[in-house]
């Protein structure tokens, strides 16, 4: 009989970020996503039971990270000077992939990704620096599992 595989953990699990083709792997300690979108209830001639269906939105998506150096924080800035300028958008996305216990890779990429802000935690002297950001993004598919 075959062993059932352990459940999915953080473990060997990848972010990455990609902004106008410069691709930053982000060491995260935490990250997730979750679906946005709105609930929809009809009442329908008086019929005993709601109508429910779900419009989705999009998605936003969140990550605790580990300081190595300040390429998060170029890529931040480098991002808002192009939206100060007042021209299109810098091409972003989202990578996620999961590396399951049976040797397999599968990776999500999230496009259109809007980068809603961080929150820079310096840490003392004996700790490491973390920073916590906040995404939004529009469309979700499948790609390509490296």
């Amino acid at each position: 009989m075959a062993k059932d595989l352990p459940f999915l953990t953080g473990r060997r699990g990848v972010l990455k970020f990609v902004l106008d083709n410069d691709e930053v792997v982000i060491p995260t300690t935490k990250f997730g996503f979750k679906t946005v979108g709105t609930e929809i209830k009809d009442d329908i001639n008086g019929e005993n039971r709601s109508r429910y269906d779900y419009q989705l939105d999009g998605y936003e998506a969140n990550a605790t990270v580990k300081v190595r150096d300040v390429k998060l924080l170029r890529a931040w800035l480098k991002n808002q000077d192009n939206d100060d300028a007042g021209v299109a958008p810098l091409d972003a996305a989202l990578a996620f992939r999961f590396a399951p216990r049976d040797g397999s890779r599968s990776s999500f990429v999230g496009t259109e990704v809007t980068w809603d802000g961080f929150d820079w935690d310096g840490a003392e002297n004996s700790a490491t620096q973390s920073v916590s950001i906040k995404w939004r993004f529009r469309f979700m598919k499948e790609g390509k599992a490296a």
